[in-house]
């Protein structure tokens, strides 16, 4: 036998399931589940959440042993007396080689995939209220007139509810949630519960104060809206005169202070001229950026906001540029001995379709329970009347996961999966039907192959 002490890394969350114990690190997204017919005994030393607790264990395998190193190096548990090549927090100046070094890090062990699955993320749209009336977005502007708002009551009951289903992941959304008046009273018991946490904000709003208690509360991520590097492009998609520059100012700030963000950016035709330069200012800071080429219809059934959407040729265009500048997809195709390998790689950033309601729920600002953000037609209940369990175990519920891609007419006979983002809250926000596919989808799916054709004939 061999004695061993260990921590929890400061970035590691455990959750206890009935067949074995599950573990994330939110710096770097490595994930382990520890089966109980193996592990059984961390439960009888209580292995939870409190970093400062110190576990001393008697290991008597081999097996047993190489797991728990292979923890360490995953930065999932730092064993004492073992060294660290590299301070195990994040920051920008060490964020390249964490992801070089975890990029395709697989999971450790194995999970039993249970018959419904669990709750591991929840989204909470916190108020309807907003500082900006940005002409794409699928929140129609009469409901952030309206600017509902969840109580923190109401917040922080959803939270232990979502907590005692062994919930993990918290995203809080709006409207603009830094004008919610209890935002960090919310984020404050979200800490007490030991989930993670990530905001989407415009940051128009944020403050020193703000800032200083974000850093504390260890949020994994704060995912911010600039839709330009152009100060007269942004705000013609904004609507808020000085909303570049704060917004701007405000991303450098999350930088200076090691806390961890990402740019999101829905590309229309406003803007579509200055996404290199957005991709490359976001490289500049280190900070990742996203780019939705598709966007999607309004909540209300109305597609008034698709207006914006960029034509065939810019996404073409726009296709091209992902290829280019994604290192992975460059390498996949570049190490293609044949087309048709390459063409048999997977290049959409979905599966075929999402697996609906297999491990996130959304609740609105009025309380209304949707499948995911922007699905407010589908709608699954309110908290006022019902459990966040007893809608996620409902009937609703078990047939919307049921769905397949057998149900989608227009995808039964294609050969663009691997090329395809099709999503349903897409279908039925632009369409109004679930199973009536957006052609949008199917044009950038043709469009996407072609480029790697192109891609692959340059390469080889």
């Amino acid at each position: 036998m061999k004695e061993l002490s260990f921590r929890l890394n400061s970035y590691t969350f455990v959750r206890n399931y009935s067949d074995g114990y599950y573990l994330e690190n939110q710096v770097n997204h490595v994930r382990a589940f520890l089966s109980k017919d193996k592990f059984g005994w961390l439960g009888s030393i209580g292995i939870n959440n409190t970093l400062s607790s110190k576990y001393e264990i008697l290991v008597d395998s081999v097996e047993i042993e190489k797991t728990m190193l292979r923890l360490h190096e995953a930065w999932l548990i730092d064993i004492i007396g073992v060294p660290m090549a590299l301070e195990r927090r994040f920051s920008y100046a060490h964020k390249a080689e964490i992801e070089h070094r975890f990029g395709d890090y697989p999971l450790i062990g194995i999970k039993n995939e249970s018959e419904v699955p669990c709750l591991i993320n929840l989204q909470i749209e916190l108020t309807d209220v907003c500082n900006e009336r940005c002409i794409h977005c699928y929140l129609p502007n009469e409901k952030k007139n309206k600017g509902k708002a969840l109580s923190v009551e109401q917040v922080i009951e959803i939270l232990q509810q979502f907590r005692a289903m062994n919930g993990l992941k918290v995203v809080f959304s709006g409207g603009e949630i830094l004008l919610h008046a209890n935002l960090f009273d919310i984020l404050e018991e979200c800490k007490r519960l030991n989930l993670m946490i990530l905001l989407q904000s415009n940051l128009l709003s944020l403050t020193e104060a703000n800032l200083k208690k974000i850093k504390e509360l260890d949020v994994f991520n704060v995912q911010v809206s600039l839709y330009s590097t152009d100060e007269q492009i942004h705000e013609s998609i904004t609507r808020r005169k000085g909303s570049f520059e704060r917004t701007k100012r405000n991303i450098e700030m999350l930088v200076k202070n090691d806390i961890p963000a990402m740019i999101s950016c829905p590309v229309m035709s406003q803007n579509v001229s200055t996404v290199r330069s957005l991709h490359k200012y976001a490289q500049s800071l280190g900070v990742d950026v996203y780019f939705d080429f598709m966007m999607m219809a309004e909540c209300n059934g109305k597609n008034d906001n698709l207006s914006v959407r960029i034509n065939l040729e810019q996404a073409e265009d726009m296709l091209q540029f992902r290829i280019d500048s994604q290192p992975k997809l460059i390498e996949a195709i570049a190490k293609s001995n044949t087309l048709a390998e390459a063409l048999s790689k997977r290049y959409a950033r979905r599966r075929t379709m999402c697996d609906i309601l297999s491990a996130s729920l959304c609740v609105d600002s009025d309380g209304t329970v949707y499948p995911c953000p922007g699905w407010n037609g589908m709608k699954m209940g309110n908290i006022a009347s019902s459990s966040i369990k007893n809608i996620w175990l409902s009937e609703q519920a078990n047939k919307l996961r049921a769905i397949n891609m057998d149900e989608f007419a227009t995808c039964k006979s294609c050969n663009l999966y691997n090329f395809c983002d099709m999503c349903a809250v897409y279908n039925f926000n632009e369409n109004g039907d679930v199973f009536s596919v957006c052609s949008r989808f199917c044009e950038m799916a043709k469009i996407l192959k072609e480029c790697v054709i192109k891609k692959y004939f340059q390469l080889h």
